[in-house]
């Protein structure tokens, strides 16, 4: 971002003017679209997103590319082509170390390397979300700071559009429905702009008109139905998104503008059980996410009730970490969660039993403990005929599971 990466090739930081932006921009992408449409017509997305029309100068070109089968996989295809202009390359890297004279750095799916000095990255996107990456993107950090509304909505907007992310918070009263909680999926749920916009409570087309300014940008995010100044607050927002945010100029200017001044009061926030409910309306298909995960998360709930580290730790009277660690993963790939349910806990209990004598697994005792009241005893009608010691298992050892707390 803004030329940064150019000391990896020994370059200054350079920012080009609004006119040869423009020249270099058109050149690029012309070149890309003709090189590309040469080995498979028809198969490639490129483009810029605008910036504000007042910008006079530029600390890096930002090209969006997308093929229809993934951008990698294209020169798994080129190479069975008979044109020699694509010789020796089998990689995006090596197209642009040819074409350019620098081996780019990569990072994830952005390709970075300098042209006339001037530091110039691509990203590579599937084919079905270039209009989103390229509605994402434009207009400076618009995206950036209209995805503050969604997130307080429970969404994430990002280039892939309109996310909602299903977290334990929607299922676990014990675990705060927040950033730090364990998502189960980022679901899709629009790639449309004109919706995503209508549902953030943004004017669609005032958008398609673009903007002159960043000034211009800012209002267009206070008009929206939603607006609150305090989500943009620094102190408001998780570490990740606090030190991205820091380094971004943008942003750091529009909350500048918001930060301690007065609003029209807007729509409040319902909160984000409310809005995940009007979501599911909405969109039936995160219903049916949503429940399928319940149901998985009730599933691994009841599975722990009567398998766990830290029963498996008071059966065998022990807390040494790394025998648990190893028995555990030895049981969970004999049994599914299916089976678990179905299993009897003393049958779950013999069955560890049986597997540490069985690999001559040494378990070294805790010191006994007063409140402690388990131990275990020499068994003289042992089941099944096996002399070897057996646990006798109170009901709290158990962990009193009640087979009855899904139905």
């Amino acid at each position: 971002m803004g030329g940064n990466l150019l000391k990896n090739w020994n370059l200054k930081e350079k920012r080009l003017p609004d006119k040869d932006y423009q020249r270099l921009k058109s050149s690029l992408v012309a070149k890309l679209q003709n090189d590309f449409h040469l080995a498979i017509p028809n198969s490639l997305k490129v483009g810029v997103s605008p910036c504000v029309r007042d910008k006079s100068d530029h600390g890096d070109l930002d090209i969006i590319m997308a093929d229809s089968s993934a951008v990698e996989s294209f020169f798994q295809r080129i190479k069975y082509l008979s044109s020699t202009d694509w010789k020796g390359i089998d990689s995006f890297s090596a197209y642009l170390e040819r074409e350019f004279g620098y081996k780019p750095y990569k990072n994830s799916n952005v390709y970075s390397f300098p042209v006339e000095g001037f530091q110039v990255d691509i990203t590579l996107v599937p084919f079905d979300e270039y209009e989103s990456t390229i509605s994402y993107t434009s207009w400076g950090d618009l995206g950036n700071l209209m995805g503050r509304i969604y997130h307080k909505m429970g969404l994430h907007y990002g280039h892939n559009g309109l996310s909602f992310w299903i977290r334990q918070g929607l299922f676990d009263k014990n675990v705060a429905w927040s950033d730090n909680d364990h998502v189960y999926d980022k679901m899709v749920v629009s790639t449309n702009t004109k919706e995503i916009f209508e549902l953030g409570g943004f004017d669609y087309d005032k958008w398609l008109k673009g903007f002159d300014s960043e000034s211009d940008v800012a209002d267009f995010i206070i008009s929206s139905e939603y607006f609150d100044p305090k989500i943009y607050a620094l102190e408001n927002l998780n570490n990740i998104n606090r030190v991205r945010n820091k380094k971004r100029g943008m942003y750091m200017r529009f909350l500048e503008k918001v930060q301690n001044k007065e609003f029209p009061s807007k729509k409040k926030f319902l909160g984000k059980g409310v809005h995940s409910l009007l979501f599911q309306k909405k969109f039936p298909k995160l219903k049916q996410a949503i429940d399928h995960y319940r149901f998985e998360y009730q599933v691994s709930s009841a599975c722990k009730e009567k398998l766990n580290g830290d029963l498996v730790k008071l059966w065998l009277g022990t807390s040494d970490g790394p025998t648990i660690g190893k028995i555990m993963k030895w049981v969970k790939s004999q049994m599914t969660n299916e089976t678990i349910l179905k299993t009897p806990q003393e049958d779950i209990v013999k069955m560890v039993f049986d597997y540490v004598e069985r690999e001559g697994i040494e378990i070294i005792k805790d010191q006994p403990q007063e409140e402690q009241t388990f131990e275990f005893f020499p068994l003289v009608d042992y089941i099944n005929g096996y002399n070897r010691h057996r646990l006798k298992l109170s009901s709290g050892m158990a962990g009193d599971f009640n087979e009855n707390k899904i139905l």
